[in-house]
């Protein structure tokens, strides 16, 4: 929402109210936080195990999911207050390890990938799905050797990453990306894959960094593919059918793409891509862009905040408001950062770091420490930002005296979708919302 024909002298004011907003948050120790849930919570006669949480996405309605392994060897999906599958009702297949990463649409359908019987499946609220030695889809004669990277859409669509071989556990022989529909998932379909001729360019069969992204309205597509290109130059930033960014072109700002890294999309085709580019990496080369546009660097102060050279993007979000959430980190420092994803550079605001302390009961007494922020730079997963004044994270934490490490899943309030706009009107200064 945008406020127009608003006196200079109003935009002045606005603008400094905003400045020491930010600047008072920015310094603030203690943040307001909601609990969801810990490793060692006990559900089903066990507990989490270590390591056991999955990263937390949210569904079209904001709703958290996630998914938690258990130290019986046990697991379970969750969504919003609660677990709604638990791996245990199932008698066959045995299911056990999921992938760190699941998707619900608004109805309560799912899917995740876990082990079935051994093998790597495809598991959604219709059942078994797809596994290791089914026949590949639109692929005659090819057979599935492994299945990754399952997302779900509002509408209940469903996507996920496969590789493929001539032979029942053979060699890879191609990569593609799936999709089917609920509420059977039966009807399984080919998006792209290995071999597709995009605007000249021919996909490597072996996609090399697989990351991908599909807005809510399944109408925009974002992916890094490689392609049969020399070396220098043979990585892009697909979107919509074309290419969009290609290692090794300018960047409009003195320097060349290098390698892509987070990418994410949303219903009206805006965009965010993170990576670095061909400066020396110790000449801040890690950036995030803005549809194209590189709009911050490692170095950068954002709200008072200096990025760490040596920093780069972990993880990125971009809701439907065309608002962003993002994390940098570096080998001692994360910091999970959130704005208008039109001019992140001067409207972000940090909403938490490391070394902050979280406080859960709202006594104004910090509960816990803020060790590291994790999101997960090295799968397709990171984080996911809805529109409901809210964003989940997992966060590594300590006891106040820095003992007992854990890690959780937590709530941060984020300012309100309006509240720009109703700052410029001089009606509001910050409102957070509360469940």
């Amino acid at each position: 929402m945008r406020v127009s024909h608003v006196r200079r002298f109003v935009l002045t004011n606005v603008m400094a109210m905003l400045f020491a907003i930010c600047i008072s948050d920015a310094l603030a120790a203690t943040r307001d936080a909601q609990m969801i849930i810990k490793q060692g919570d006990s559900f089903y006669g066990s507990t989490v195990r270590n390591f056991g949480l999955g990263s937390p996405f949210t569904d079209g309605n904001g709703k958290v999911n996630f998914n938690a392994r258990l130290e019986d060897g046990r697991y379970f999906l969750w969504r919003d207050t609660g677990p709604v599958f638990y791996s245990g009702d199932v008698i066959s297949p045995a299911l056990t390890s999921p992938e760190q990463g699941q998707g619900f649409s608004d109805s309560g359908n799912f899917i995740h990938r876990p082990n079935s019987d051994g093998s790597l499946s495809i598991y959604t609220s219709a059942g078994l799905t797809l596994r290791m030695t089914d026949p590949a889809p639109d692929f005659p004669g090819k057979y599935i050797l492994g299945v990754s990277r399952p997302t779900m859409q509002p509408d209940g669509t469903a996507y996920w990453y496969a590789t493929v071989s001539d032979t029942p556990g053979g060699a890879i022989t191609n990569n593609v990306i799936y999709k089917a529909s609920g509420p059977t998932y039966s009807g399984i379909t080919k998006v792209i894959a290995g071999n597709d001729v995009i605007d000249g360019f021919t996909v490597r069969p072996n996609f090399g960094n697989v990351k991908y992204d599909i807005s809510d309205n399944n109408a925009h597509h974002v992916q890094i593919l490689n392609t049969t290109e020399a070396a220098a130059a043979d990585t892009f930033l697909f979107k919509d059918g074309s290419m969009a960014l290609r290692e090794g072109s300018s960047t409009g700002q003195g320097d060349n793409w290098g390698n892509f890294n987070t990418v994410c999309v949303n219903d009206f085709g805006n965009y965010l891509v993170s990576g670095d580019t061909s400066l020396p990496s110790s000449a801040n080369d890690q950036f995030l862009a803005y549809n194209g546009l590189i709009v911050m660097r490692e170095g950068d102060t954002i709200d008072g905040y200096s990025i760490p050279t040596g920093s780069r993007i972990e993880g990125a979000s971009i809701n439907n408001l065309n608002h962003a959430a993002y994390v940098w980190t570096s080998s001692n420092s994360d910091a999970l950062l959130y704005g208008d994803a039109s001019s992140l550079a001067t409207t972000s605001k940090l909403l938490l770091k490391t070394t902050d302390s979280i406080d859960i009961n709202n006594d104004s007494i910090p509960d816990y420490l803020i060790s590291t922020i994790l999101v997960r730079f090295d799968s397709q997963f990171t984080m996911e930002l809805a529109e409901d004044g809210w964003i989940h994270v997992m966060v590594g934490l300590t006891d106040m005296n820095g003992l007992n490490p854990t890690r959780a899943i937590i709530r941060l309030g984020v300012p309100e979708p309006t509240t720009a706009a109703l700052l410029a009107l001089g009606l509001l200064v910050v409102a957070r919302r509360r469940r």
